[in-house]
């Protein structure tokens, strides 16, 4: 129960981008040269990135899960959210939107891994 408790937390914590789109549209928009159309295109695309792993990754995951385990598979991926979380908060701080993406594609790989290692852990 805890797993999965983890797993919702760290889904509503790091996926959910909607409540801050107006800070984060302020940040960019006056800390960088991005207007407010690129700023939208740039939203759009943290969707797109974070969505793109979920084609293939829960069949790599559960295939990675039987293999070597489901804790231990649930460990990794909690450790690439961490990363992925990491990479986020850096690329906000420094108005990177190229770093921003990357956490949110490395978001998208472990959010779709953890919850595949928290099914065949219940």
């Amino acid at each position: 129960a805890r797993a999965l408790f983890a797993g919702q937390f760290s889904y509503m914590l790091l996926t959910v981008v909607g409540p801050i789109k107006n800070e984060l549209s302020a940040e960019f928009t006056h800390g960088t040269s991005m207007n407010l159309n690129e700023f939208e295109y740039f939203y759009g695309l943290m969707f797109t990135v974070y969505a793109i792993p979920n084609f293939f990754t829960p069949l790599v995951a559960g295939a990675m899960t039987g293999y070597i385990g489901a804790r231990k598979v649930l460990a990794a991926c909690s450790l690439l959210n961490v990363c992925a979380g990491l990479f986020q908060c850096i690329g906000i701080v420094s108005l990177q939107h190229h770093i921003v993406l990357c956490g949110r594609l490395l978001l998208g790989f472990g959010n779709e891994s953890l919850l595949v290692a928290v099914v065949a852990l219940l």
